[in-house]
């Protein structure tokens, strides 16, 4: 954005997209909302749901990289031909 001198339209952009004006109208077309007020709204659209997170689930993200995505880490395991 800041190579083609869009950033603050872009930033505005992000910035709306969490308010409850336009969480509503994400719900009202079928996508989960993130707020927690207009996802009580839609609850019945919407069943509760166990999210993964990188803190919760993985410890952290300096642990997710250096665990999976490292030198020698999980994802280099898995990914050699056998």
């Amino acid at each position: 954005a800041k190579k083609h001198g869009t950033e603050a339209v872009a930033k505005a952009y992000l910035e709306y997209l969490y308010t409850p004006e336009a969480q509503t109208a994400i719900a009202r077309n079928f996508y989960r909302p993130r707020n927690a007020e207009v996802a009580a709204q839609f609850k019945a659209q919407f069943p509760e749901i166990n999210l993964v997170t990188i803190d919760k689930d993985f410890g952290g993200w300096t642990h997710a990289q250096k665990t999976y995505f490292d030198d020698g880490g999980v994802f280099d395991r898995i990914s050699v031909k056998k």
